[in-house]
């Protein structure tokens, strides 16, 4: 049960920023695994990586 409660943050954090990356022109493969190994720390790093759209 445990587990299952502490990975919901994970799993929020890989569809915000696979939304995120959707919408900037970013990798979204690349950033989904991200917010799922990284959790909530992947979203600020997002930001700070600049803009994926030239």
């Amino acid at each position: 049960m445990f587990y299952l409660i502490g990975s919901i943050p994970f799993l929020i954090s890989g569809v915000v920023c696979h939304y995120l990356a959707k919408n900037r022109g970013a990798n979204t493969a690349f950033w989904t695994v991200m917010g799922l190994v990284f959790g909530p720390l992947a979203i600020p790093f997002m930001f700070l990586s600049g803009s994926a759209a030239k």
